[in-house]
């Protein structure tokens, strides 16, 4: 907000010039200055963009993450569990849960058969993109770069993936680490989630009524601009041109400085008569 406001008061730096050139001068460097700011925020926008992007993928890798160990540790419990007593992973058992996925028998589990093994996971009333997971599976666990996951690949991702569960979650009773990284990764998720109808509508489960006050509340705030801001601003010229200022000094430094005088006003009235009562209170005592 306070960078806007640079080009403008340069450009009121050319009352302070009585020549020609000195005037082109200064409106020259308000208009490059003004161009370097636009061009600065554009980049930030982009950068900003890929930012979140990524930000979103990781987050989604990690809900992957949680949801397939969760899977994964079912499956175990019908013989033992993948994570040993110490935290450390259970790999006779991550083995077996491997040869388990691989239904071709061909020691490599392929993106159909990670397919499968994804879509048997139960993701509440969430349902990943199988073909996004497919290939975040596989960018995380194929480190040859076959499109196949071997038994040691297997074996190292899943071993990746439980460390981080158990970083995150540190937990005591490291057993525990899954279900609690589930709880963790999952419970905004399921708390936000929507569903689809069947005719391809969007229907929020939450949040209704706020919702649909917000986009009232949006509404009316453009009707009040558009009915008043006319209005304002010939309010704002006169005042201007009664006083001798330049307009945009109204409403972008002088109106800030009373509002922000007036709160720092009420906060310092209020902590001087408490400052004063506890002495009054001290003094007492003594």
């Amino acid at each position: 907000m306070l960078l806007s406001l640079i080009p403008f008061a340069l450009v009121q730096l050319v009352n302070a010039f009585n020549t020609y050139f000195g005037r082109r001068i200064v409106i020259f460097t308000a208009l490059v200055v003004s161009v370097t700011f636009l061009l600065s925020y554009f980049t930030y926008q982009v950068v900003q963009h890929y930012t979140k992007k990524q930000i979103d993928e990781i987050a989604e890798t990690e809900q992957l993450m949680a949801k397939t160990l969760k899977h994964v540790e079912n499956q175990a419990l019908e013989a033992e569990h993948i994570l040993k007593d110490d935290g450390s992973p259970n790999i006779e058992r991550i083995k077996e849960i491997f040869h388990q996925n691989d239904s071709n028998g061909n020691n490599f589990v392929t993106q159909p058969e990670l397919a499968k093994l994804i879509l048997s996971v139960k993701y509440g009333e969430v349902q990943l993109n199988t073909d996004d997971s497919v290939r975040k599976m596989m960018k995380d666990f194929d480190t040859d770069h076959n499109d196949m996951i071997d038994e040691h690949e297997f074996v190292q991702g899943m071993t990746r993936w439980l460390n981080e569960a158990i970083r995150v979650t540190n937990c005591k009773n490291k057993k525990r680490a899954i279900d609690e990284y589930d709880k963790i990764m999952w419970g905004e998720v399921e708390k936000l989630v929507y569903e689809v109808e069947k005719d391809g509508e969007i229907n929020f489960k939450l949040l209704t009524w706020a919702f649909n006050k917000s986009v009232f509340q949006v509404i009316l705030g453009i009707e009040m601009l558009t009915l008043c801001s006319k209005p304002l601003v010939f309010s704002i010229q006169k005042l201007s041109a009664a006083i001798g200022m330049p307009s945009f000094l109204i409403p972008f430094v002088i109106v800030p400085l009373v509002l922000n005088a007036r709160m720092a006003i009420a906060a310092i009235f209020p902590a001087s008569h408490e400052c004063s009562k506890t002495a009054s209170l001290t003094f007492s005592e003594v």
